[in-house]
């Protein structure tokens, strides 16, 4: 696969497990950084679809359940919902993705495009049933999914929303 100029690798993992391997093994990261890389990923989510705020009840020390449930009151389910609170002390960044459409090829390879600016970030698409999907400059991985292919992933895929 390619995003424009760069082969971008797709890793098909055994289990869910390996995804949480492998973003424990990224470097440490600065607030700074996490901020710069944020801003662009803000950027190319904003270009496919509608971008939600995130960090709602985070601060609060809501449940994930308790927030989902604040977002369905708000009536809001942006394309795109940056976890933006959620700062990892690794070199990831999570989004949420609530409408099935907007998964695609297109959004995958210009987040790829985008991390090329950012050495060993990644993406972690986070709301995916017993599986996942992290995108990298050179790389996707992904679990939980029979097929071995992005756009077999990309069809299948099983998110808690339609």
């Amino acid at each position: 696969m390619r995003d424009g100029t760069t082969a971008v690798r797709f890793n098909k993992l055994d289990n869910p497990a390996q995804l949480d391997a492998t973003l424990r093994a990224l470097p440490k990261t600065s607030s700074k950084a996490f901020s710069d890389v944020l801003g662009d990923l803000i950027g190319v989510c904003s270009r496919h679809g509608t971008v939600g705020p995130g960090g709602i009840g985070y601060t609060c020390g809501l449940s994930d359940a308790e927030i989902a449930s604040l977002r369905l009151d708000a009536g809001f389910y942006p394309n795109y919902y940056l976890l933006e609170d959620r700062l990892s002390e690794h070199s990831c960044t999570y989004v949420d993705i609530f409408k099935r459409a907007c998964m695609n090829e297109a959004w995958v390879w210009a987040v790829a495009g985008m991390l090329r600016h950012y050495d060993e970030w990644i993406v972690s698409v986070s709301n995916i049933d017993d599986g996942g999907i992290l995108i990298g400059a050179k790389q996707v991985w992904v679990a939980g999914f029979e097929s071995s292919n992005l756009p077999g992933v990309l069809t299948a895929r099983r998110t808690n929303q339609a």
